[in-house]
């Protein structure tokens, strides 16, 4: 018999399996999304923080792969939208 505790949750695989049918996404896929929605609402609101500052608000633990995904995502580089 095991003593180590099981961190299994039965409900986790169909709480993946569901959203991905709602949105075509994954889970680690559907947070950055929502991360990168969120970051570049506050880059538009023209802000007085940087966009590392951003990054990391929205929960990107590193700022270039932040730059890389948001440029990946909307075609336009972080630092332009503080500018517009």
């Amino acid at each position: 018999m095991s003593t180590s505790p099981s961190f299994s949750n039965p409900a986790a695989p169909a709480s993946r399996s569901a959203l991905r049918e709602l949105t075509g996404l994954t889970p680690a896929a559907y947070l950055r999304e929502v991360r990168l929605e969120r970051a570049r609402q506050l880059l538009e609101a023209r802000t007085t923080q940087t966009v590392a500052e951003i990054a990391c608000a929205v929960g990107f633990e590193d700022a270039q792969y932040f730059g890389k995904v948001f440029f990946k995502r909307y075609g336009k580089r972080a630092s332009e939208y503080l500018r517009a």
